[in-house]
């Protein structure tokens, strides 16, 4: 069995735009979308032969459609059917034909989101000639259009997705089948080519399923000519067809001037890692700012006039692009962006505080906008390069203190560090070690603080013959018998967190009890403390 179709097709049969049974849910397709008169001319055909004969059935549309607004068309489709019959062997043959149906409808935008338009289209059929798909009766047919830009999720690809889904209702005939319609459609358009594809199942055609690629070519404004293929992929006698098409329309009032634009499009991204950025383009011919995408750093300048532009790109601490653009009109032009980071330099030296001598392998350690870890010279130096900022800055060597502090880094910068041997601070009286602070009436260790006991244990184990002795304090409030107490429950608590969790001997720590005897000048935070104080 043998199946061919022709159809001679203004994309969109059945009213408005649309790619070839599948409609756009757009009704905003032209520039001048108001007031718009389209017309349509479509036919097909198809040969059906058996052992001692064929039958050929060929049909031929008329449409007229008419867009009072970019919101809403209006449109009405005549139709004629025709039928011939040939006897083998070529012996006799005969050709009948007459009016068929009528549809008359009508789609409207219901919802735009962003990109995607959602519209509903109401047609109804009516049996006006004998040879009519709906002579037994009229066709109600409800559809659900969508109409999505897949280019603002897939870089720099101008493609389109339509979906249909349709129910028609009325005869007896579309009850006893599966009554759902239903198309899906890409296009990918070009300057003067649209490419497209379709798959698409519905009762004109008996249900059958059907994959329809084809091309669109549109040398001028309201003028296109499309040509495809029809490949039946569900009956064995309906393979192959094709279809081609004229499309024309006319704008019933003055138009709107059409001005030749274009668009530039590209990336952000960081020179080092190529990794994107959130950035700023800004043109400078007609002062706009167009933001990147924060999670792929993709930019997008629709609709410029033809012309040369000027872009700035800027993100934060890194340094600024500028780049001269030409837009021709009705192309793309791609402009990536690598940009540099901006970076300042810090260096540092780390003396002996006592002897004012350079210490070499000590551990530094820069935490904030860039994290590094570095480790001194023989000279006690260490460079590197940051982006500006704040940050904390913390250098290690054994026998010596820990120093830490907070630098705002924001152009080249130069420090000098101080570390205080432990040996210095052993003798009572002296500056304590380390200082352990405590919230409102409470003695329980806090998390923050036992990092600094973590040091001190570590230094203890490692000097055996090294004692200790914690002060413990209070602030003003409360009196000083109570405070007596929490002062000492407080010492108690840090000696437990040594002897219990880094196994200090108990022998080795003393304690002793302040109350709020000692408060430390204006601040009631850091009086409640245990100063802990190391011992030759």
């Amino acid at each position: 069995m043998f199946y061919l179709l022709f159809i001679f097709n203004f994309p969109s049969t059945f009213g408005g735009k649309g790619i070839y049974w599948v409609k756009s849910a757009d009704t905003e397709w032209l520039l001048d979308a108001r007031s718009v008169l389209v017309l349509n001319v479509d036919g097909d055909g198809y040969r059906y032969e058996t052992a001692d004969s064929s039958i050929d059935y060929g049909s031929g549309r008329v449409n007229l459609g008419y867009l009072p607004s970019g919101k809403l068309e209006i449109y009405t489709v005549w139709r004629i059917h025709g039928q011939g019959h040939l006897q083998r062997p070529l012996q006799s043959s005969e050709w009948t034909g007459d009016m068929g149906d009528v549809d008359i409808g009508a789609k409207g935008i219901l919802k735009k989101l962003g990109n995607t338009f959602f519209s509903g289209d109401l047609s109804f059929t009516l049996p006006v000639g004998q040879e009519g798909y709906s002579n037994e009766g009229f066709i109600i047919y409800p559809k659900f259009l969508t109409t999505t830009d897949l280019g603002s999720f897939i870089y720099l690809l101008p493609l389109r997705m339509h979906l249909n889904i349709g129910v028609p209702i009325g005869r007896k005939e579309l009850s006893d089948n599966f009554p759902l319609n239903w198309g899906i459609a890409f296009e990918l358009p070009s300057k003067f080519f649209t490419h497209y594809i379709e798959i698409s199942r519905n009762h004109e055609r008996n249900w059958d399923c059907w994959l329809s690629p084809g091309l669109k070519f549109h040398p001028f404004y309201r003028f296109s000519i499309s040509v495809g293929a029809d490949f039946g992929i569900v009956r064995e006698n309906r393979l192959l067809g094709a279809h081609a098409g004229i499309s024309l329309n006319s704008s019933l009032t003055r138009e709107r001037e059409i001005l030749p634009t274009g668009n530039i499009a590209g990336e952000i991204r960081d020179k080092e890692t190529n990794s994107p950025l959130s950035g700023e383009v800004r043109v400078v011919e007609i002062d706009e700012v167009f933001k990147a995408d924060p999670v792929y750093g993709v930019y997008k300048i629709l609709g410029l006039p033809k012309g040369i532009y000027t872009l700035k790109v800027n993100a934060d601490n890194y340094a600024p692009q500028t780049r001269v653009v030409i837009v021709e009109s009705g192309q793309s032009t791609l402009s990536n962006f690598s940009l540099a980071r901006e970076y300042v330099n810090y260096e540092a030296v780390v003396i002996d505080a006592q002897t004012k001598n350079p210490l070499g392998n000590v551990s530094i350690n820069i935490e904030g906008k860039t994290k590094i870890s570095l480790r001194t010279d023989e000279n006690g130096t260490i460079a590197g390069k940051l982006i500006p900022g704040d940050y904390e800055i913390s250098a290690n060597l054994f026998n010596y203190s820990q120093f830490k502090s907070r630098l705002s880094i924001i152009d080249d910068r130069s420090d000098t560090i101080m570390l205080k041997p432990i040996e210095v601070a052993v003798e009572i009286g002296e500056t304590p070690e380390a200082i352990i602070y405590f919230d409102f009436d409470d003695a329980n260790i806090r998390q923050d603080q036992k990092p600094e006991l973590d040091r001190i244990a570590e230094f203890l184990k490692s000097y055996p013959k090294v004692k200790c002795e914690l002060r413990g304090h209070t602030d003003s409030r409360g009196n000083i018998n109570y405070n007596q107490i929490l002062s000492l429950a407080r010492a108690n608590s840090v000696m437990d967190y040594l002897v219990k969790v880094h196994g200090i001997e108990k022998e080795r720590i003393s304690t002793m009890a302040f109350s709020k005897t000692k408060l430390v000048k204006d601040s009631p935070e850091k009086s409640r403390r245990v100063e802990i104080f190391l011992i030759k």
